[in-house]
Parts: C-alpha cells; structure tokens; sequence
C-alpha cells in the first residue's frame, strides 16, 4: 500500500479498495482504505504512517503520534476461524463466567498486547455480576460501569436504557489499568437492555490501531447474543423446573394426560391418595385406573377438555394400593401447544374421601339415632308389662312362702322376680345410656360405672367367651363426672378388647383385667387390660385418629377411640395406650387418669 500526493481518488486503485485524504497541516496525505466485511459491520483500515485517526463527531480527523508504536492486525483468515470456533465450542448452556473466559481469550490471541476489561451488569441496577480483567489493575481504579458517551451513542443506547442499570457516561475514555493508556469500549446489549460493557485498553506509548474496533465490536455482539441466549436458556429452564416444582408439590391431585388418554405425568399429591408408584401411572391410558362404571363419566370430561370446554367437579373413584377406592374430584381443562393446537388435558382434582366417609358416618348415625328412638319407645312400651310382670311375681312369690307352696315353684317364682327386674334395670339403664347429653356432671363411683359398663358389655363378653377380672382399689375418691359419658367410654373400650380377642383366640376366649386405683396426687387411674393380638407398632401413634381403624374394611368406624379420648380430656383427664404385638404375652393395655374432681365441658 502505497502513499500517493493526489488529494483526489485515484482511478487506479485496486478493486475493493477507495482512497480517502487526510491533512497535515497544509500537506494533503492520501491513504488506501481497503473495505472488508466481518459480521455484517463494515471495517476499515486505514494506513496513515506515522498519523492515527480518531473517530468524533462523525469525522476522522489525523492526530501526530511520534513516538507511538502501531500494532500489527491479526491475520485475515485467522478473525473468522476463530468466530466460527467459538460459535461451535461455546453453547449457550454454559454459565456466564465461561462464556466470557473463552471469548476474552480468543481477543487476547488475536489482539496480543491488548488489554481488556470486561463487566456484567445485574438486571435492573443490581450492580456488576461478573467482573473479568485480562492484566493487574490499576490501584486509582476506574468505575466499572463507567462508559464513553461516543460508544453509547453509536450503539443508540438511551439515558433510561443505561440508568437502569446503573451506567454512567464519560466524555473520554477512561483507563482501568495505567494512566496515560488509551482505548475504547463497546457496550454489549440486548436491544434497549445493557448486559455489560467491553473495554479494550493500549498501554501508554501504542497507538489505537484502526483496525481493532471493526474486527473487536462483531466479536463483542457475538459475545452478547451467546450471553443473552445463554441468559434466556437458564430463564426457560428455571421456570419450567419452577412450574414442575408447583405442579410436583401442589396439595390438590393433578394428572396431565395427552390427547389419546396416556398420562403424561401425576403429582405427589396424586400418589398419596392412592398410594401407588410413579411408573405403574406413567404413559398408561386413565381410563385402566377407573372402575368400568366411571369410564362414561371420564370420558365426556376428558373429550369435552379436547374439544376447548372445560369441565368442574367430575368425581371418580380411584383404586388404591392397599384395597377400596380414592374419591376426588377433578376439574379438567385443556393444554394448548404452542401453535395454538390442544395438545391434551389437565385434570385438578380434591380428594373427598374424607368428606365421603363422613358423610357415610353421618348417615349411619342417623340410622343409629332413629333406631335409638324407636328402642326407647319399644322400651316404653315393655316397661308397662315388665311392671306388671315383676309385681304379681313377687305376689305369688310372697303368697306361695306363706302358703307352704312346693321349693321348685317358689325357685322358678323367685328367677322370674329376679329376671323382670334385671330387665327392668337394663330398660332404664339403656335409655339412660342413649340420651347421655342431657345428663349433669355429678359424683359418681368409678367402680359403679364400670361395673354398669360392663352389664351392657354382657352380650359380647358371653359371645367372645372371655373372663372379667376386677382389681378394685379399696376406698377409691369418688369423681365428678357424667356418668352416660363414662359409660360410652368404658362400653367402647371392653367391646374392642372382646372383638380383639375373639379375632386372635377364636372360640378359645381370653381375658379383659380391669384395674381401679387412686395416685397419690389425687389422680384415678383405670387401667383396661386385655390378651388379645396386640397393636402394630407403626399403628400405635394412630389408634386414636379420627377415621383410623384395624378392623378391616366394614369392620369399623374408627370413630370409637377418637370419641374415648375426646371424653377424657373433656373430663381433664389423659388416656394412653401400650401394646404387646406378635410376642410371646401380646395384648394391649389403655390407662386413663382422671383428676379427682373432674369437670366436663
């Protein structure tokens, strides 16, 4: 490249290449400029001697730089291998310090004895995130958001724009590392959005070579398009783990299902209702999981869903792994792809197997209430002839020992006497028992209540062949209580003891002990001890748990104990309970302890 006098351009130059004029003082000074694309920007090296050219306000204008050495451009093959290098090495799945190492030192290697500096910016004014220098640093320091207004300008950055993130601008160019050096920088953006700054930097005594920023700012944009995709890439993966998380640990059943049926996914929460695996769900057809009877009603909800219209409360019975069926209720509506087209269904459900069996319990209650009603009528009624039976029992019992009658005839008048007013006593008793909420706290014999328990308990105690023994304190305190209560609690827990031992010993029978004493704190205790199988361990801590039953399915409510300890502690009482399971002396032993002077609420 030669330097010609003529100011004008000159026709014989070579192809690709244009002549620009440059002045001296009064001595006109003319320069090839070749033309050469990289990354779409236009690059122009100019050659100018022993002149630089600055950039500013739109002119180019020679500065003297006697006694400034110029660098050498890197090689022109060498700028688009290593743009291809990096873009194939460097995906937008690595984090942003690896991303800026690589490209910072694919500029080193192609801009030797160049310095660089570059910074990333937080979003919205949190400060630099990522701060990389490629030599030691001045101890004056520079502020590393600081930016030249020119390069602002060149890349149409607007005030709000770099306020956002807390950029401020210079009128010249500031050094990080020595004073006296010279450079530039290149702000990298995302359209309006600074996502850090480049600062290339030229020890004092260098020239800034033209043909650095041309080739530096498409490597700079290419450095932040892979920050800004790597950026979007960990943005999308992190909602979408966010959103599974939500999906995953939300407290409602949810199954995702594609358009012909198979399940795409379930929830924990869809797991736990029915106490299945993950994988005996995953890709089956929903419809294998429900009853024949329910397969109509999924259907409909499910092609409604495909069709755009979403369906609410559509309740089904899911089987579950232990035996019987979740009951939920799903809402269903469909999941639109990104081309606009109904890719399958989401189903939301609420479990209401609990609201279920309660309601089924509520229903029981009330046959049991109005069953409890018609009793006490039918008691009513045999109270008249049961009367009437005792009393000319007991005449011609009185009449008979007066008139010398036969030993067999007053026997079978006294067993007569003796059973009318046995029956007598459980009919008053019985309806006592049934309308208990009407009774007032009253002192009462521990010992009395339990022994009445225990005549209403006859019928199983005789079935399951199983012995009473009483242990019996003496002198025990009286406690203020509700007898009726007392009853059900004490009826409750002698009736599971014979059921217990009925299933583990057969026709063979066992042993209930009932043990009454007085603490010294003035505290009652009962004890009510049986023989029977035992509890399970991991049952134990349940026993007293609403809805919570060993019996087996139609067995039990599992409301009896949860109503036991409900009355004790209505009573200032505490109950616990200790078992023996699957060992050589099983059974299982309630101990109750009632203050002396008990109150019920």
């Amino acid at each position: 490249m030669s330097r010609r006098a003529d100011p004008h351009l000159d026709p014989d130059a070579e192809p690709g290449s244009t002549t620009r004029s440059v002045t001296k003082g009064s001595e006109p000074i003319t320069a090839e400029v070749p033309i050469d694309r990289i990354s779409g920007i236009e690059q122009r090296v100019i050659e100018a001697g022993a002149w630089t050219l600055e950039e500013g306000s739109g002119e180019h204008r020679a500065l003297p730089t006697e006694g400034r050495r110029t660098l050498d451009p890197p090689a022109p093959e060498r700028v688009p291998s290593m743009m291809l290098r990096l873009s194939r090495e460097i995906g937008i799945d690595r984090q942003d310090d690896e991303i800026v190492h690589a490209f910072v030192e694919a500029m080193r290697d192609l801009f030797p004895e160049r310095r660089f500096v570059l910074r990333l910016v937080g979003a919205e004014g949190d400060g630099v995130s990522l701060f990389y220098a490629s030599g030691r640093l001045s101890h004056a320091g520079r502020d590393p958001l600081l930016l030249e207004r020119g390069a602002a300008s060149r890349h149409a950055l607007g005030d709000s724009a770099l306020a956002r993130v807390g950029v401020t601008l210079s009128d010249r160019y500031v050094p990080f590392f020595e004073a006296g050096a010279t450079g530039f920088d290149v702000p990298l953006a995302d359209g309006e959005r600074v996502l850090g700054i480049l600062s290339v930097e030229y020890p004092a005594g260098i020239s800034v070579p033209a043909w650095d920023a041309p080739i530096l700012v498409p490597l700079a944009l290419e450095l932040g398009s892979k920050l800004r995709s790597a950026r979007l890439l960990r943005e999308s993966s992190y909602l979408r783990d966010y959103l599974a998380q939500v999906i995953e640990h939300a407290n409602a059943p949810i199954v995702v299902l594609r358009r012909d049926r198979g399940i795409e996914n379930v929830n924990l929460a869809t797991l736990r209702v029915t106490g299945g695996a993950r994988e005996g769900w995953m890709g089956r057809d929903f419809l294998d999981f429900l009853p024949p009877s329910e397969h109509g009603r999924a259907t409909t909800a499910l092609e409604a869903a495909l069709r755009g219209r979403p369906s609410t409360d559509v309740e089904l019975r899911l089987p579950r792994a232990s035996g019987g069926f979740a009951r939920v209720a799903f809402n269903t509506a469909s999941i639109t792809a990104p081309d606009g087209e109904i890719a399958g269904v989401v189903a939301i459900g609420r479990d209401l197997t609990e609201v279920r069996d309660l309601e089924e319990q509520i229903i029981q209650a009330e046959k049991l209430a109005t069953l409890g009603q018609l009793a006490a009528g039918v008691v009513h009624e045999l109270n008249n002839p049961l009367t009437s039976i005792s009393v000319y029992a007991e005449y011609l019992l009185t009449k008979g020992r007066r008139g010398g009658a036969e030993a067999g005839d007053l026997e079978k008048l006294s067993r007569i006497t003796e059973a009318a007013a046995r029956m007598l006593r459980f009919t008053r008793d019985l309806v006592t028992y049934a309308r208990p909420s009407s009774e007032e706290p009253a002192s009462v014999s521990m010992v009395d209540e339990i022994d009445q328990a225990l005549v209403f308990c006859e019928h199983v105690i005789t079935e399951g062949n199983v012995e009473i023994q009483r242990d019996y304190a003496a002198e025990l305190p009286t406690l203020w209580a509700v007898r009726g209560q007392l009853h059900q609690v004490f009826i409750n827990l002698v009736t599971n003891a014979c059921h217990a031992i009925a299933e583990h010993r057969g026709a063979a029978g066992g042993r209930i002990v009932v043990r009454v004493a007085a603490e010294e704190d003035e505290t009652l205790r009962v004890e009510v001890e049986d023989d029977g199988p035992g509890i399970a361990h991991e049952h134990v801590e349940h026993v007293f748990e609403p809805f919570f039953s060993t019996k087996g399915e139609g067995k039990g409510t599992g409301l009896g104990l949860s109503i036991v300890r409900n009355i004790v502690q209505q009573h200032g009482g505490t109950i616990e309970v200790s078992s023996r399971h699957r060992e050589e002396r099983s059974g299982t032993t309630f101990r109750l302890r009632f203050p002396r002077r008990a109150t019920s609420r």
